[in-house]
């Protein structure tokens, strides 16, 4: 066809659902050339075919202005079965993507894109609305995959990928990097050590890492582990598929044998990724306590610690966490103890399953009278804690 010819443009849709018009007489629609951006963004990315995927639209704060104005001054005509832009946009544009990645449309598909409208004589209508959101918007979208058109720019957007698993830690490995004063403690972070495969592997320029909650750096996570997640930034390829995310586990197990351990890694969906970022306080915890007394606990002790069930306890914030924490007096519950005796010794294994966000080592040794009662005061000996290990996180994921 030939090249398109100039003529007006709809003030609403700015173009987008206009029939372009050709030297040969025939016209067509803007999604005719939408094809082979997304082809070229399928064959660069490595977009795997025959995922499903979704759409979703971005449009200039001035369409919005101009819809709320036609609404406004001709509300007869925005009555009825009106058809938001957006939604007009989604119908139009989802036959021709379907077409070119041979799978259908379905939402909270793993593969995202997001078709961005834009119409730079516009630009500026839209200001005062924008203020305060546009930096948002930019950041969100830093790398725009675009296929122009007459009147603006269809820009094809990727969405972050999300992965996960759970992970093993040796000792002195900090979740994330920690520096004081500009010097690091600890040694190389979980997070360091997970995007040293991870950001190469799928050709991310950086990433931010999520936890379900974290532990001090000097307490192994052992067990099933802690569900993690890396939110990927400037992805240089589509989310992997189950072969890819078993390559890449692989590989972060072979470079930390004996110091982090990864299983399950795969592609997180988003309620997935909102149970890791949510502060559950029904979550249940079970730990390993290794802890010094006095004296050796005698049986009796022991059999009365273990008939306690429920044990609610108050813990005020400990002198440890001042620093970052609101000096408050918290409820939490100990669930249940066992006790076990180090032959030979005043030591002595102390099992235990909480309720998410205890103090465990405050709640051995009593942080000066801060948490009460501590394991001290029913034993009524003062008591040390040596080492501590999660050994499970209670929760479905």
């Amino acid at each position: 066809m030939g090249a398109p010819s100039p003529g007006p443009v709809c003030p609403l849709c700015l173009g987008s659902l206009q029939e372009e018009p050709h030297a040969d007489g025939e016209a067509s629609l803007p999604s005719a050339s939408l094809q082979p951006a997304v082809q070229a963004v399928v064959d660069k990315y490595e977009v795997p075919v025959g995922q499903g995927f979704s759409l979703d639209v971005s449009l200039p704060a001035a369409a919005a202005v101009r819809a709320r104005a036609m609404a406004v001054r001709h509300p007869g005509a925005c009555a009825g079965a009106y058809v938001d832009l957006k939604e007009a946009l989604r119908l139009r544009f989802t036959p021709p993507l379907e077409a070119v990645l041979g799978t259908s449309c379905a939402p909270g598909a793993g593969l995202r894109l997001t078709l961005a409208l834009s119409a730079p004589g516009v630009a500026g209508e839209g200001a005062w609305l924008a203020q305060g959101i546009q930096q948002q918007v930019d950041q969100s979208r830093r790398r725009r995959h675009t296929g122009k058109r007459r009147h603006g720019k269809q820009d094809i957007v990727p969405a972050d990928a999300m992965v996960a698993s759970a992970r093993l830690l040796g000792r002195d490995i900090p979740q994330s990097p920690w520096f004081i004063d500009g010097e690091r403690r600890g040694g190389v972070s979980l997070e360091e050590r997970l995007a040293a495969v991870v950001l190469p592997g799928l050709r991310c320029s950086d990433a931010s890492f999520l936890s379900s909650g974290r532990e001090d750096m000097d307490v192994r996570m052992l067990g099933t582990g802690r569900p993690w997640a890396l939110e990927l930034r400037d992805a240089g390829r589509a989310p992997p598929d189950h072969g890819a995310c078993l390559d890449l586990e692989r590989g972060i197990n072979e470079a930390e044998a004996g110091r982090v351990g990864v299983r399950g890694l795969r592609v997180l969906t988003p309620a997935e990724v909102a149970a890791i970022k949510a502060e559950d306080g029904d979550r249940e915890k079970s730990y390993v306590a290794l802890c010094w007394a006095p004296r050796p606990v005698g049986e009796q002790e022991v059999a009365q610690l273990e008939a306690r069930q429920g044990l609610v306890i108050k813990q005020q914030t400990p002198m440890r966490v001042l620093h970052r924490r609101a000096n408050l007096v918290r409820p939490r519950t100990v669930v249940c103890m066992r006790v076990r005796s180090v032959p030979s010794s005043s030591c002595f294994l102390l099992g235990l399953r909480t309720q998410s966000g205890t103090y465990v080592k405050e709640f051995v040794h009593g942080d000066l009278g801060r948490t009460v009662p501590c394991l001290g005061d029913l034993l009524g000996m003062p008591v040390t804690i040596l080492q501590l290990d999660v050994m499970d996180i209670h929760m479905d994921f």
